[in-house]
């Protein structure tokens, strides 16, 4: 169950409350990503914020003044971030090795191996997006994977690696994506040695 928490922005939240009811976010995350939540409720918090950010475990905060549309892509985008880390993906097997001995991955203020998460958020964010089909009839609203996804790598400071990780990930149409990253990073350590 995803709750809307705003003040005094009635006709943001009824069409929000409509996209969401339309698409279950939780749902769509946890069958794509083969991952389940640890909490059963999910909140969208009205904040000041640029974009959106996740607080907590389980709240994606959204400015909504922006419109339902842009606060719908802010929050499955803070959720995806949620999933991953309510399973702990970064402490995975060859997963952790992998981010252990490459620091360079992490952001201080966002944790151990962010910039690989992104990588995943994004997997993720892309093929919501795709289901929900919004990006093609919102252009001015919503990013356009084919067109702008390197455009988003480079302005979130990801690198190769988590272009490849991402390219590699978004051509399969079933994912288990903490099993699918360890493989893609097993082999990248193999190709190293």
């Amino acid at each position: 169950m995803i709750l809307i928490i705003s003040k005094g922005y009635k006709d943001i939240e009824k069409k929000l409350q409509e996209l969401l009811d339309k698409y279950n976010l939780q749902k769509l995350l946890k069958d794509i990503s083969g991952l389940k939540w640890k909490t059963k409720s999910l909140y969208i918090k009205h904040a000041n914020v640029k974009q959106a950010e996740w607080k907590g475990k389980d709240t994606a905060l959204v400015d909504f003044e922006r419109g339902a549309i842009p606060i719908l892509v802010g929050a499955e985008h803070e959720f995806a971030h949620l999933l991953l880390r309510q399973n702990n993906w970064h402490n995975k097997g060859s997963i952790k090795e992998f981010l252990d001995k490459h620091p360079e991955y992490d952001v201080e203020s966002k944790g151990k191996g962010y910039l690989i998460e992104h990588a995943l958020v994004y997997v993720l964010q892309e093929k919501i997006d795709k289901i929900i089909g919004i990006g093609e009839n919102n252009i001015n609203l919503i990013r356009q994977w084919n067109n702008r996804w390197e455009w988003m790598f480079n302005i979130s400071g990801c690198g190769e690696l988590e272009k490849k990780i991402f390219l590699e990930l978004r051509k399969k149409d079933k994912l288990n994506i903490i099993v699918d990253l360890e493989k893609i990073l097993e082999k990248i350590s193999g190709d190293k040695k």
